[in-house]
Parts: C-alpha cells; sequence; structure tokens
C-alpha cells in the first residue's frame, strides 16, 4: 500500500495491525484505494465485519465527499446499507467533473456478522428511539400502577414497609417513652393473686385492682389506662373501687366493639359497670394478614348491636387526657382530618401508599413505631406484685409522678391480645408476638410525641406524584437498557439502579415518607425488558431486509 512516493506499507503488517482493531471492536473499514476490491479480497482471511472500498481508482475529492455523506446519514440512525446508498446519491451532484463516482463506493459484508448500526456502537438518541423509549415506560406504568390499584402489589409491598421499619431500628435508636409506664400482669401475678386468696375472675381481681389503684393514687399519676376487659359489676366488697370507677377522672378503661367476626362474641364486650361515657374507649385494633398492626385506629362508628358504644379508641383518649393539661386541644380541620394543637393526623384512605383496596373504616393513620432494639422497649416495665408489695425502685416511683400509666396483660396463655409487628419476621420465637398493652403503648407514645416533641407522622404522596415517581423509574429502566446493550453492562446498570432506588426509598422512610419502591423497580425491570425486546425485533427485521436490499 503507498502511503506516499516514499513510504509504503506491506499487507502483512497491515494485517497485524487490522488483528489488533478487530479484537478491540472494530466493525467497519473503509479503504479509498487504487484496488480497493483486490484488497477486499486479500483481507478476507481477517473477517472483518464490514468494509467499503472503491471499484476503482478514486479522486480525493470524490473519497472526501463519500465520507462526509456517508458519516452525516450513518449517525443519523440510517442503517449501514441504507447510508451508502444515500452517500452515492449525493455524489450525483459532481458526476459531471467525475464520471460515474456514484458506481464507485461499495460494502464487502462478512456473512456470519450482523449490518452494525451507529446506534449500537454509538448509543445515540434519535426521535425513534426517545419515542420507544416513552411509549414503553407510558405503557408499563399504566399496567404496573393499574394492578397497584387492584391490589396485587400490597403484600409485597407490606413486606418492604416491615424491612424499612426494621432496618431503619438497626441504623438508628430512640429513646424509650419516659411518659409513659407499664404495670405488667403475667402468669407469675396471676399466681400470687391466687397464693394471697384473692377471688378471681379476671386475670386482675377486684381486690388486686382496688390495692393497685390505691397504691397509684399517691405516686399521682396524670393518666391511668386500664387496658384489661372487665364487663359486670364491681364485687360489693370493694365499694371504693366502685367508687374509682364512676369519680376517677383519670382512669380510663376499655371495651371491645362487636364485628361480624368475633367467633361467637359478635356483640362485643361491654365497659365495667358505672364507668362514665367520657372515659369510656375501645381497645379494638386493625391488622392486616397475619395479624400485623401496621395501622393505629383513632376512631369509628359502632355497630347497633354493638354492647361497647363508645366512638374513641384507647390511646387517643389517654392522649387527650394527658395533652390537655399541655394546652394542647383537639380539632377537625375544612378538610375533615383530626388536629392536635398544631399537628394534624391524616386520615388513611382506601388507597394509601402501600395499601390499595384495604378497608379504611373509621378513622385510620399509619403507626409509625418507636425505632428501638425491641418493641418492647418502648418505656419501662414493671409487674403488678411488685407494685402492691412495694417493691419499685425510687426511678420508677419518679416515672409513675404525672405520668401515663397503662395496666395490662403479659401472660403468653393470653394469645388473644397478642400481635404480630413490622418487626416480627426476624425475631426471635418468643419475641414474634407482643402484648396488646405493647401495641397501645407504641400508638400512644406516637401521639404524644407527635404533638410534644415534633416527632413526624408517616406521610405519604398523592396518586399522581407517585404515579410520576414511578414512570421516572420506569424511564431510568428504558434508557439504561438503549444505553447498554452488553448483558455485563447491562446487568451492572441494573444493579446500580436498584441500589440507588432502594437508598433513596429507605432515605425517605428515615424521614417518615413512604413512597413506592416494589412497583417502582417492576417498572424500571419491564420497561428495560420491553425496550431490548423491540431492540433486537427491530435490528433483526433491519437485518431481512438490509440483506433484501443488498441481494
Amino acid at each position: 500500500m503507498q502511503i506516499n512516493q516514499t513510504t509504503t506499507i506491506t499487507l502483512d503488517k497491515l494485517k497485524h495491525g487490522l488483528k489488533k482493531a478487530i479484537e478491540s471492536g472494530l466493525r467497519l473499514a473503509i479503504f479509498n484505494s487504487c484496488d480497493g476490491l483486490g484488497l477486499a479480497e486479500a483481507l478476507e482471511d481477517l473477517h472483518i465485519p464490514q468494509v467499503i472500498v472503491m471499484r476503482e481508482p478514486v479522486p480525493d475529492l470524490v473519497a472526501q465527499e463519500f465520507l462526509k455523506h456517508f458519516l452525516t446519514e450513518f449517525s443519523s440512525g440510517q442503517s449501514l446499507y441504507s447510508a451508502l446508498r444515500e452517500a452515492r446519491k449525493r455524489l450525483e451532484g459532481i458526476e459531471d467533473k467525475y464520471p460515474c463516482a456514484t458506481w464507485l463506493p461499495v460494502i464487502c459484508q462478512n456473512p456470519l456478522s450482523a449490518p452494525m448500526t451507529w446506534q449500537l456502537h454509538r448509543k445515540m438518541f434519535t426521535t425513534k428511539s426517545v419515542f420507544t423509549i416513552l411509549l414503553a415506560s407510558l405503557l408499563v406504568t399504566t399496567l404496573v400502577m393499574g394492578g397497584r390499584y387492584w391490589g396485587y402489589l400490597q403484600t409485597s409491598e407490606l413486606q418492604a414497609f416491615d424491612h424499612f421499619m426494621e432496618l431503619r431500628s438497626q441504623l438508628v435508636t430512640e429513646k424509650a417513652d419516659e411518659r409513659i409506664l407499664i404495670i405488667t400482669i403475667d402468669e407469675a401475678d396471676i399466681q400470687y393473686q391466687i397464693n394471697q386468696g384473692m377471688q378471681m375472675r379476671w386475670s386482675l381481681s377486684d381486690q388486686a385492682l382496688a390495692q393497685l389503684l390505691e397504691k397509684l393514687n399517691k405516686y399521682q399519676p396524670r393518666t391511668i389506662g386500664l387496658d384489661i376487659y372487665r364487663d359486670g359489676i364491681v364485687d360489693p366488697k370493694y365499694p371504693n373501687l366502685a367508687t374509682r370507677f364512676q369519680q376517677d377522672n383519670r382512669l380510663f378503661v376499655v371495651c371491645k366493639v362487636a364485628t361480624t367476626d368475633d367467633d361467637g362474641d359478635s356483640d362485643g364486650i361491654p365497659p365495667p359497670d358505672r364507668v362514665p361515657r367520657k372515659r369510656l374507649s375501645f381497645s379494638d385494633f386493625v391488622a392486616d394478614d397475619e395479624v400485623i398492626v401496621r395501622r393505629q385506629l383513632l376512631y369509628l362508628t359502632p355497630p347497633p348491636k354493638s354492647l361497647c358504644t363508645t366512638e374513641y379508641a384507647f390511646s387517643l383518649q389517654l392522649a387527650l387526657h394527658y395533652l390537655d393539661k399541655e394546652g394542647k386541644t383537639s380539632s377537625v380541620t375544612k378538610e375533615g382530618y383530626l388536629q392536635i394543637g398544631d399537628v394534624v393526623l391524616e386520615q388513611l384512605n382506601k388507597h394509601t401508599s402501600g395499601y390499595q383496596k384495604v378497608d379504611a373504616s373509621g378513622y385510620q393513620i399509619l403507626l409509625n413505631y418507636r425505632s428501638l432494639s425491641s418493641v418492647e422497649k418502648i418505656t419501662e416495665q414493671v409487674s403488678l406484685r411488685d407494685v402492691l408489695d412495694e417493691k419499685i425502685t425510687l426511678e420508677s416511683i419518679e416515672l409513675l409522678k404525672d405520668r401515663i400509666v397503662l395496666i395490662g396483660l403479659s401472660a403468653p396463655t393470653n394469645t388473644n391480645d397478642y400481635w404480630k409487628t413490622p418487626f416480627s419476621s426476624n425475631a426471635k420465637p418468643k419475641q414474634k408476638q407482643v402484648p396488646g398493652v405493647i401495641v397501645q403503648a407504641q400508638m400512644l407514645s406516637q401521639i404524644l410525641s407527635a404533638v410534644l416533641d415534633r416527632r413526624p407522622l408517616l406521610w405519604w404522596w398523592s396518586g399522581w406524584m407517585e404515579t410520576l415517581w414511578v414512570w421516572g423509574w420506569s424511564l431510568v429502566g428504558g434508557i439504561t437498557a438503549w444505553c447498554y446493550l452488553k448483558p455485563l453492562h447491562l446487568g451492572l446498570a441494573v444493579i446500580v439502579a436498584l441500589l440507588t432506588l432502594f437508598g433513596l426509598c429507605f432515605s425517605i422512610f428515615a424521614l417518615a415518607g413512604w413512597v413506592p419502591l416494589i412497583p417502582s423497580a417492576l417498572a424500571l425491570l419491564a420497561t428495560q425488558v420491553t425496550v431490548i425486546s423491540w431492540f433486537r425485533r427491530s435490528h433483526l427485521g433491519k437485518k431481512k431486509q438490509l440483506n433484501f436490499d443488498h441481494d
């Protein structure tokens, strides 16, 4: 090959350089030489995918014009053969000076290689590719959000919610709520009452309760919550207990509202006798599948047949009574939301973030569990027998003063009031379920902390914001599928995108925001598959057409 009058390159040296270039990804070689066809034949054993040569010696101007027009058409998205054809047509303008210029360029195609495209190697976006990505992302987003609307993703989204809640507790640890103290009643406390000769009708006898309230009176708690069902009249032997039920404005009791699935007790459980309505509350929870409590019920309208007629939840009644002395009162906003002080407790509806087509009757909010090493460490706990025997520490006595005291069961045999939480999946076997009084403490703490400590309640986006978020990640999937066609590169891009999505969703969750993770991940992956499938189908179609044009 004659480079100039003094410099030449032998074909052996040229072949060596071309072999290295092919190994590095050479797909197209263009030779403007005197004997282009001969050169292409001599280099046939190198198996260059595509070679463009000139049939005859070519003037410099023709070679330059051809190269300019060819690259312009090829880089705009035209196929290799179409770009060659258009570049030939452009040479018609100089055929008056250079006859047969359009006849000179020709492609020598390796039959084992697919015709290359500019996008395959330059990854440039064309109008058609942008339209394809937009169309695919819109279609996938519509399908994903439609499936989500009908509840097909709810289980996986709630599992993601639990995972975020557990991960947050491992990374960020909050303090226990010192405004609350729990007096627990376990198997040892029940046996203690029996040994003392107390007449047992419930896990907490009238005698033990009367003694307990008498002890608590001198410790001066601000609010007392009895989270134990006590239907019927008080034993006449303890008139002071009946008087406390009727007159102690600090004492709140619970009953159970009637439901259709109460397993034989469809009318609910009534409250103790003679307790004023303003100090009655229901202890009912709303649990998801597998008896996991993620929502907090604040208000409901009991059915007419219910023996429990109160409309307000136990945790809400206790919180409002405690906050009243802090100057925080409740009201209703113009949107119908409950407001305590300047904190609005936004109500869940039928379609709220990961909850779709859920029963949102009553007034429900999301439960933002305190981030602790264990759910049961929400506050300090003392046993009934220690209080009755005055064995509690001075620190616990100080905690009782001007605080909220919850009285509830922790006996493991009381399976009806044991509940799973978002932390149960990875908890130890004996800690997978927690007593209802612990969940009540979490709910009570959520309200107190939101109003007094500015601890955020869990929030979520509107449906349109969530749709835009999912569509954005769908676009990310389409763009990565278009830009990274090699399996390794695409796989790495998918991993980075999913990790970024997870990191953003968890970071927002750490700020008390629940945004779509599962729908976004599905949209990203589905759009990638769609765009890749379209690209391959389009590529095969072009290959067939090019082979036809070449023939």
